[in-house]
């Protein structure tokens, strides 16, 4: 796992986090902690998590619990792994927001499975909003069930 720690000209602060959040990532995340102080406002980019096992879970609550005392927590281009995980544990986000999701699609015409990203804003009160194929411009359909998503509007506002 890597962890960058990026302050902002807004004196907000990004944290990009990438890779297998893990039994390795306590350090990687105390550290990133201790670059944030005193930062009002900090966002996460999950775009580049691939896993969170049980132990990583717990080390990520602990990030999140530590960091929503003191700061606004938005996260943001949540990667479909990391969006199962908060799916299936709603309450690792503590108070964070979801700013940023990606969905998977599929086209019925080339077959292309494809990540879509999108702001929480987009997301309708029944369903996903239409997107068609970068490859070939077929309107292509979601490839899990709304219901899966559904439950984050509330900790999108």
């Amino acid at each position: 796992m890597e962890v960058l720690v990026k302050p902002n000209d807004d004196g907000s602060c990004l944290i990009a986090i990438s890779g297998a959040i893990n039994e390795y990532s306590s350090k990687q995340f105390q550290r990133a902690l201790r670059d944030v102080v005193g930062i009002n406002m900090v966002e996460i980019d999950l775009g580049h998590v691939d896993v969170m096992n049980s132990i990583g879970s717990m080390y990520w609550s602990d990030l999140l619990r530590s960091l929503c005392k003191t700061s606004t927590v938005r996260l943001i281009n949540c990667s479909i792994n990391m969006m199962g995980s908060l799916g299936r544990m709603p309450a690792l986000l503590q108070s964070a927001k979801i700013v940023s999701f990606h969905v998977p699609y599929s086209c019925p015409q080339c077959r292309r499975i494809f990540s879509f990203c999108m702001s929480a804003d987009q997301l309708g009160e029944n369903d996903f909003p239409e997107v068609n194929c970068d490859k070939c411009s077929t309107l292509s359909e979601p490839e899990i069930d709304f219901d899966d998503y559904a439950f984050f509007r509330e900790k999108t506002k």
